[in-house]
């Protein structure tokens, strides 16, 4: 029906709420891909068929669905427009030659907009720019143009007016399709010297040099050509797919490297290969994986490699997707975009090829996850469902990630944002039958002392047979903080006061108490135990005795030597527009941070661990949804005095 040079291969992004699901429906529906036109706000949305989306009436995760056009094949991929599911974006813009950019004609260019078109950038793909929402009381084309050239790029003009007119086509009849023909054909003309120089030397362009010269710089991201209408209203959906059609690229050959790194490329109708660029678990049909094809063909019963886990598979069921509908295909050629059910140990990112052309591309490079909670099931029955249903999440989406804590007993989640991880435990519930409770994560604390002290720890008990007798003398020193080296156990016994074989089992003693902690029950870190005297018994004496007497020792010394609470501190960078600097510090100073330099935007700051909880949301705040940050621990550092009070109050509450 179609070969590869006629695939289309096109994103949808936005700032969240600009339309981009109300957009497609229309597309599918104009190209006779669907039998009805979808509505978000009725619920009957082709591409959002989730039962969180069609609850919250918004895109939570990338939506792929596909038409003809022109004897075209369109994949759509219908992202998510809010910040916290970011991610979707990023593995959904590895699988295509172009994208589609909405922007409010009311709101213009907002600041989501502003990030999806960085990362279209990053990604170097061509794109065109869609005012939606035309039909809107208050739209204004003119002012969304100017915003959008403003922030985004002066490179963008309209190919399009509000009026159908295609500026390609059109006769200058009045001063504003005139002025709005010359700025594209001037822009036309810039993208190359060889057309800039024919222009200024003849102050024109033929038709076939500026459709030539559009095409070429639309792919080279030299012109963004701007479009517009209302998804809701069907308005401008022939014209954007029209612009798909002819402005976009088809597939290319693709370069990956081989098993040594060195790079190779790979044709077309080479040999297979292709990469995983989302996953979807259905309780029903198993994992969907969607699959990129880059060269070859995936095809039914054939066999496939995984670079990654370098083990073999088969393709069984493949089929295209058009929202939750499915449709069979034994083969999904180059360039286009096909589904594999069932595919064991498959992850986003995976690189799959023929097992006899082996090929690597450079992995999906996704954000780091900004927020973190604690989960405990609400009973013992939810703890297995709970752990398998987070590791099909964490498989379904790279930037929600989870682990369990021993130290601090608890299972912790990580994503973008409240939201991201609201939705991701709703998920957990509705798919998983998981129920959970959300605590704050606990704070991983260390104890440690500030002098010198002496302790001793006796264990003696009688009862009416053999007895068990331990004694010991412990010194305790303090290890300068953040040491590499955190424990030192030194045996000074002369003289056989204890005999050789029971000071391992002292030694065994002290760690104990150290790793069940004293102060707050946290570890003790940094200190130097020397083991100078005790006694034993001849009959009584043994390891668990003494074992005990160790531990003793160890408390009775820590208590004197002057104790006291270390917390994390954490290195932390916050980027932001300039504008925002003055705030960003305000905050950190208040979060107990101490900052360690400004440049261009970026905040450079020590801040505890503690007061970073749900930073993320609060960052989103003070910099309108601009700003974002990264944190890597750094070392620790003493506990306030009246904050050590509060921990250790806490603490004691929690074992009453």
């Amino acid at each position: 029906m179609y070969t590869s040079e006629k695939i289309r291969n096109v994103a949808l992004i936005s700032h969240k709420g600009s339309g981009k699901t109300s957009l497609a429906e229309s597309m599918l529906f104009k190209a006779h891909a669907t039998e009805r036109l979808g509505s978000v706000d009725a619920g009957s949305s082709i591409l959002d068929f989730d039962e969180e989306e069609r609850k919250r009436k918004t895109t939570i995760s990338t939506a792929l669905s596909w038409m003809m056009w022109q004897g075209h094949k369109i994949n759509l991929l219908d992202t998510p427009g809010y910040a916290d599911f970011v991610g979707d974006v990023v593995s959904s813009l590895r699988a295509v030659e172009g994208v589609v950019m909405l922007v409010d004609a009311i709101a213009g260019v907002e600041v989501g907009t502003e990030a999806v078109w960085k990362i279209a950038e990053s990604y170097n793909l061509p794109c065109l720019i869609f005012i939606n929402k035309l039909d809107k009381e208050n739209a204004d084309f003119e002012k969304a143009v100017e915003s959008i050239q403003k922030k985004l790029s002066k490179q963008a003009v309209p190919l399009y007016l509000p009026n159908g007119i295609n500026l390609l086509e059109a006769e200058p009849q009045d001063d504003t399709i005139k002025k709005a023909k010359q700025m594209l054909v001037e822009t036309v003309a810039e993208t190359s010297d060889e057309l800039f120089e024919k222009y200024l030397s003849v102050g024109q362009l033929s038709s076939n040099e500026i459709a030539t010269g559009l095409k070429e710089g639309v792919a080279a991201r030299k012109i963004f050509p701007v479009l517009c209408g209302s998804g809701l209203t069907e308005t401008g959906t022939i014209e954007l797919l029209n612009s798909i059609v002819s402005l976009f690229p088809s597939p290319a050959p693709s370069s990956g490297k081989d098993g040594s790194g060195k790079l190779i490329k790979r044709g077309l109708n080479d040999q297979f290969s292709g990469i995983v660029f989302k996953i979807i678990s259905d309780p029903h049909l198993g994992e969907l994986t969607f699959i990129r094809v880059f060269s070859g063909k995936m095809e039914h019963g054939s066999e496939v490699y995984n670079m990654r886990t370098e083990t073999k598979d088969k393709f069984g069921h493949l089929c295209y997707i058009l929202g939750k509908n499915r449709q069979d295909t034994a083969t999904v050629d180059a360039g286009d975009i096909g589904v594999a059910i069932k595919l064991k140990g498959i992850a986003i990112s995976d690189t799959i090829c023929d097992p006899h052309s082996q090929i690597y591309f450079d992995p999906i490079l996704f954000p780091v996850p900004a927020i973190s909670f604690a989960i405990n099931p609400k009973t013992k029955h939810d703890l297995e469902k709970m752990s398998h249903g987070l590791h099909k999440l964490a498989e379904e989406d790279p930037t929600f990630m989870m682990k369990y804590d021993p130290e601090l007993s608890q299972t912790i989640i990580s994503g973008m944002g409240e939201l991201h991880l609201e939705i991701m435990l709703s998920k957990l519930k509705a798919k998983f039958s998981a129920d959970v409770e959300v605590e704050d994560p606990k704070i991983p604390y260390r104890e440690s002392i500030r002098a010198t002290a002496n302790g001793e720890g006796k264990y003696k008990r009688q009862t009416g047979g053999r007895g068990q007798y331990g004694h010991s003398l412990v010194e305790i020193t303090p290890i300068t903080p953040n040491s590499e080296e955190t424990f030192v156990f030194e045996n000074k016994i002369f003289g056989g006061a204890i005999p050789a074989k029971y000071v391992p089992s002292i030694e065994k003693g002290v760690k104990e108490a150290m790793d069940k902690g004293i102060l707050a029950g946290y570890p003790v870190k940094w200190v130097k135990a020397k083991l100078y005297d005790g006694s034993f018994h001849e009959v009584d004496s043994s390891d668990i005795a003494f074992q005990l007497a160790g531990s003793f020792a160890f408390k009775d010394a820590f208590e004197k030597a002057s104790p006291y609470l270390l917390e994390p501190i954490y290195e932390v960078e916050v980027s932001a527009t300039e504008e925002y600097t003055g705030e960003i510090i305000s905050d950190i100073n208040g979060r107990r941070g101490k900052v360690q330099g400004i440049e261009r935007g970026v905040v450079r700051a020590l801040v505890p661990q503690s007061e970073m909880y749900k930073y993320s949301t609060n960052l989103r705040s003070h910099t309108q949804g601009r700003g974002s940050y990264t944190m890597k621990f750094s070392h620790y550092e003493q506990v306030p005095a009246h904050l050590q009070a509060k921990i250790l109050e806490e603490r004691k509450k929690a074992e009453e």
